[in-house]
């Protein structure tokens, strides 16, 4: 169990299960296999029905990790019920897949980043995957930031991918407060309660190889075929809800302790009509030109 030492703050690495149990050893081997030396795992699992419990149940009882069975209750709210679970005896916490494979470095790197900061503030670190196939072979590498947002860059597009984000206890402590109650996603949340009240601290160096799997996969790289997806993307109704809720949960819960600044543009973009002037805002608002336009156009019609 991880506990705090001058040179070692406490880490503990949260991940939320449901019906892994294809690619998990290899996730969990990694993550023990970390070069950063005091670790506590934490896994909650959602409800599994295949084999997920009984390869945690086999760590578990070599004391490698510690594990919360759970009812299926959706990723958002395991994350938050393990975040829980460790903020108090945790100065950073790493999210994680299932899924993924981690670099020996990974932890260690973000670590020794982010204790440069002040551990009052709000505190989140991020880095770029490398996409591989299910076998891990390599497909290329992400390019979730192109350049590190300002507060509205993360209104209508996430850039800090749960499964490469680390952050300190006084941002957990934050989320938790918030509830998981209008999150679209976790992660996106948490980023964005990050970059109102915090620092977003990224790394273009890679640090997990990410797998891709299934038929909704979406294409690498660059060129006609990624440009098609991501406009599709910013384009799909089903999306467009949740993402307004919660920049709506945002005001709600957090417009009277923000900057003036930040409050008058977040009302401005959770106000209904106004669609000029938000489709005229002066600043960027999605990472690619195509997803700029894409957001645009909404906006200007409405639709956000």
């Amino acid at each position: 169990m991880a506990s705090s030492t001058s040179s070692h703050p406490a880490v503990a690495v949260v991940m939320s299960t449901y019906n892994g149990e294809r690619y998990l050893k290899e996730q969990i081997d990694s993550i023990l296999a970390q070069a950063y030396p005091n670790i506590l795992v934490h896994v909650r699992d959602d409800g599994s029905s295949d084999g997920t419990l009984a390869i945690l149940a086999d760590y578990e009882k070599r004391g490698l990790i510690e594990v919360d069975r759970g009812q299926n209750v959706g990723v958002t709210s395991s994350f938050y019920l393990g975040i829980a679970a460790v903020v108090d005896r945790a100065d950073y916490v790493v999210l994680c897949d299932q899924d993924d494979v981690w670099h020996a470095d990974k932890v260690e790197r973000a670590i020794g980043v982010l204790g440069k900061y002040p551990s009052d503030t709000p505190l989140l670190h991020y880095t770029e995957v490398n996409y591989c196939d299910g076998a891990l072979a390599r497909q290329g590498v992400s390019h979730l930031c192109r350049f590190v947002p300002c507060f509205e860059g993360l209104f209508f597009e996430n850039c800090c991918s749960g499964n490469v984000t680390t952050i300190n206890q006084s941002l957990a402590r934050l989320v938790l407060e918030s509830g998981p109650e209008r999150v679209f996603y976790h992660d996106w949340w948490i980023a964005l309660l990050c970059a109102c009240f915090g620092h977003l601290v990224y790394d273009p160096e890679p640090s997990v190889e990410y797998r891709r799997t299934g038929e909704n996969v979406s294409p690498t790289g660059a060129g006609v075929k990624l440009a098609i997806h991501r406009l599709k993307e910013a384009l799909d109704a089903n999306r467009l809800s949740p993402i307004s809720g919660q920049l709506e949960k945002l005001l709600d819960e957090y417009g009277d302790i923000m900057t003036d600044e930040r409050r008058a543009t977040l009302e401005l973009f959770c106000a209904r009509g106004h669609r000029l002037r938000k489709a005229l805002y002066p600043h960027r608002l999605r990472q690619t030109l195509v997803g700029e336009a894409a957001v645009r156009l909404l906006l200007l019609m409405g639709r956000l």
